[in-house]
């Protein structure tokens, strides 16, 4: 009978390179943290858009014109849809 050896294998964190004077977005106020959520009026994308919002986030939304779960949300109701996530 073989055994198999189970190896620990850590993830190493990808090195960041940063221009002088830069700081990392962790160190930086929300307010000054831009997030881009892509498909901001999908089933999880409007949630995820709403949190970050209500957190303090500089949210920037990415929506079709024809949105929404299934696509089904017209471009006003799209819009409405952002309009209410920020108020």
């Amino acid at each position: 009978m073989m055994q198999h050896k189970q190896h620990s294998r850590k993830r190493k964190l990808p090195v960041q390179c940063q221009a002088e004077g830069q700081s990392d977005y962790r160190t930086r106020s929300k307010q000054d943290v831009r997030v881009v959520v892509a498909g901001s009026t999908g089933y999880i994308g409007k949630f995820v858009t709403k949190e970050l919002i209500n957190r303090g986030y500089n949210v920037v939304a990415v929506a079709r014109e024809k949105s929404g779960v299934g696509g089904k949300q017209s471009r006003e109701q799209t819009q409405q849809v952002l309009f209410d996530a920020v108020h």
